[in-house]
Formats: structure tokens, sequence, C-alpha cells
């Protein structure tokens, strides 16, 4: 559960107590849900005369004035937490990863969009309205980023578009045909030569809505709707059109990255400049900006996965952007399949004596010769000199910890952890904290879906 935001009253003024603020508490809520080990905080004023107690105009993206209730202002600001600023190298409590500075404005201009004519005296936020808020936020975030890189005009109320899309999708969540749940991908963002050339008239998602086919043929795995800020669809983009564009091969390591599952549409994100929404099978829906994952919606709860940031955090723990990714994309692929995993990186192979058993190290098994446990004949067997994301992730969700050293050499999987007493934790959480203390950096999965990073002995990020 999401602990309630910090509310205060104004500066100097102790004595005076703002009204009930449904709304602003909700936002908070959800940003403190949407991206992990943030704190956040609202900060009221009455509205009046310009004042030393009245929210101005905030310096700072992390900060954004919110209506508050009648005859209030409320100043939003979000902080992360110690291990967070270390893990995405920021370098105060008010910065946040680059994928999410505009966050508090986007809240900022959810309220504004829904709170005309509220009233908390009349009993507060129905609980629909209050999960409705979540995708409005998610809306404003994604059509701002449309908005910024558009080089043509853009329709004011591109927010619309990105919402309509949104309750599309998820319309689509809820129906199966011949017994099968729906897949679907769209990307909206300004098009390429390629794709304008085959503009039509049809518009998104309106005039779709009503066919069954729809989804059928644009189903985000062999094809995805391209969509322009206004709605007007320009094309489809599948696996042979994507190929013809003169770019760069997008679709290959997306694919490595993410499986089956939106590689299609991440890549076309990317070659689009546009933000891309794919529903899965499992009625997950992804939001990719500009081919990587930004934010994922399963069991009707948004997650933000600031991925950039997180690999870039991971690298300089593990010293290697190519190592800091392959680990952090099995993880989220384990994540997403509901596996359990433990994956640390360690200096060398010293830093596990007495901490793995040596029966579950592949690279003992490998360089020796003759006798040994059973277990490294199967060792010997594999060919994981080599690792790419597909096979880190087919030892890495075999119960047990998958260790690497720090030249990305795979030192032993499945493996048993010497750790202390779990102190009413699971086992899982006190072998990636044993290990932590041995290891650059470990990455927790859990089954339900987070992800935990452990340094020295201290979980100090959750992401999922």
């Amino acid at each position: 559960m999401v602990p309630m935001p910090n509310s205060s009253p104004p500066p100097g003024r102790a004595d005076v107590h703002p009204p009930a603020d449904p709304w602003g508490e909700a936002v908070a809520r959800f940003l403190g849900d949407l991206l992990d080990d943030v704190a956040i905080d609202l900060v009221y004023a009455p509205d009046g005369p310009p004042n030393s107690t009245r929210p101005g105009p905030p310096a700072q993206p992390w900060s954004a004035v919110l209506p508050g209730p009648t005859g209030w202002s409320a100043t939003l600001n979000l902080h992360l937490s110690p291990g967070s600023r270390a893990l995405y190298g920021a370098t105060g409590p008010t910065d946040l990863p680059s994928e999410f500075t505009d966050l508090p404005g986007a809240a900022a201009r959810a309220i504004d969009r829904i709170t005309v004519g509220a009233d908390p005296a009349a009993g507060g936020v129905y609980p629909t309205l209050a999960v409705a808020l979540h995708d409005v936020v998610v809306a404003e975030i994604l059509a701002e980023k449309v908005s910024e890189r558009s080089v043509a005009d853009v329709p004011a109320d591109v927010a619309l578009l990105v919402s309509d899309t949104l309750s599309y999708v998820t319309e689509l969540s809820q129906r199966r045909v011949e017994g099968r749940s729906l897949t679907h991908g769209v990307v909206i963002g300004p098009a390429t030569t390629e794709v304008a050339e085959r503009r039509g008239q049809v518009s998104y998602p309106a005039d779709v809505r009503a066919l069954k086919r729809t989804p059928l043929l644009f189903d985000g795995l062999r094809s995805c709707l391209a969509v322009g800020p206004s709605g007007a669809v320009q094309g489809e983009i599948t696996r042979r059109s994507l190929a013809a564009l003169d770019i760069e091969d997008l679709l290959e390591p997306l694919e490595e990255a993410l499986g089956d599952a939106g590689a299609l549409v991440a890549a076309a994100s990317r070659a689009l400049n546009g933000v891309g929404f794919f529903l899965a099978a499992d009625q997950a829906i992804w939001i990719f900006d500009q081919g990587q994952p930004l934010m994922l919606r399963r069991g009707g709860r948004w997650k933000a996965i600031p991925f950039a940031s997180l690999i870039g955090g991971l690298a300089e723990l593990v010293g290697s952007q190519p190592l800091a990714a392959l680990v952090a994309r099995t993880a989220l692929l384990a994540s997403l399949d509901n596996h359990g995993a433990i994956i640390a990186v360690v200096d060398s192979s010293d830093r596990v004596e007495g901490v793995v058993e040596p029966k579950d190290r592949y690279d003992v098994a490998r360089s020796g010769e003759g006798e040994g446990p059973a277990e490294f004949l199967v060792h010997r067997l594999l060919h994981a000199d080599d690792l790419d994301v597909a096979t880190l992730l087919r030892l890495a969700v075999i119960d047990g910890a998958t260790v690497l050293d720090s030249l990305g050499q795979l030192l032993a999987y499945g493996a048993i952890v010497r750790s202390e007493s779990s102190q009413g934790e699971g086992a899982r959480t006190a072998a990636a904290r044993t290990l932590s203390r041995v290891a650059r950096v470990v990455l927790r999965v859990s089954e339900d879906g987070p992800i935990a990073v452990f340094v020295d002995g201290a979980q100090i990020a959750t992401l999922l």
C-alpha cells in the first residue's frame, strides 16, 4: 500500500489547516504508486492577494502547483529516496529519472480536467473517478511527448486522442475471439515520409471501434497501426515495412530484449519517434516511448519502467553498459513472465567462495576435468560462455541465484546461497541480501512482478 502523502499548512501558519483535498491526495498516491521509492508532500496556501505564503509557479520540474480545494492552492513536491538517487545518478533528492520529470505537471493538468465543480464536502471522490484519474495522468504524460516532438501543428488536445486510445485498448483487453484473448498494437506520433504517403481517411479509434477485424489485423505481433497526432490513421507497420525504412535494424535487438510480445510495437515507436501501445495476451498494456518500455498496466495498476535510467545506474555499479543492459533486460523479462530470479554481478570468481555451493559453480565445472559432482556433467553440456538475454533468462528462472563476473562470464546458476537468517523475510530476499554483500549489485525478481535492487546488503530501489 502506498503511504499517505505528507500534507502541510502554509509556511509560518501552523494554526491554519486546509480543508480536505481528496483529488490532490488521490493523484499524490498514484504518483507514489507509479514511481517507486519516491516521497511526496503537499503544501497548502489560501488563495487571495499575492503574499509570502501563497505558492508561486514552481521553478523545478519535480514540483507543480495544483488547484487545491476551494479557496486554496497546493504545491506538489516529489523527492527520490537516497538509494534511488544513487541508482539513477541523481545529484539531489529532487532529481527524478529523466523519463518522468514531467510527472508533477501532468498531475496538475489531470486534476484541472476532472475537478471542475468537484465539492469535497459532498463526500469526496468516487472510487471509479480516482481510478480514471490514473489514466488521465498517463494520457497527459504521453501527449506531452508526442507534442514536443512534432514539427508540424499538433491539435491542442492530443491528450484526448491518447486517452481514447487507452480506453479502446482497455475495451479490447476484456474481449475474446473464439476463446482467445486479443492483442493489439498502435503507435501515435509524427509519421515518416514512407508512412505518410499511405495516409487514409480512417480516424482512430472512432472508425475502428466497432470493427471486429481491427485487432485481428493489427495484433501488435505481426502488424500495428501508425496514427498521427490528429487521430488520422497513416497506415500499418509490419516487419517487412519496418525493414524497408532507411534506418538501422530495429527489430532484432528489441526481440532479444522483449521477446516476440511487444517488440514490433517498440520498434515502430522508435522508427516513428512516437509512443506505442501494445495489448498483450495476458491483458497487460505496455507503453513504449521511442523503443523503450516506459510504463505497464497489469491487473489494472500502472507501474513506471524508467528502463534507460535503470540501465545507466546499473552500468555505474557493474562498470559496463552492455552488461548492465543484459542483466536489466533479463530481469524485466523474468518479471513479465511471472518468474522469480536472483541475478548478481561480482568482481571475480573468488568473491563467491564460501557463499555459493561448489556444485553450482559453472566456471569450476567448465575449467576442470575428471571427476566432480554429478551437476558438473550437466554444466559441461551448456553453451553459456557467450551470454545473450535468452540464454541468461533460461538459466535465471531456475530456482536459485545466477552469478556473473564483471566481464559478463557465467560463474553459477541455480545456486544455493549460504545466507544468514531471513529475519522474517522471504528466502529469495534473504539470499539476495547476503549475496549483495560480496557483489557489485544483485537484482531480485519476485514471481508477482517487482524487481528489487540490492547493494552492500541493503535494498536501494524497486521497480514494477
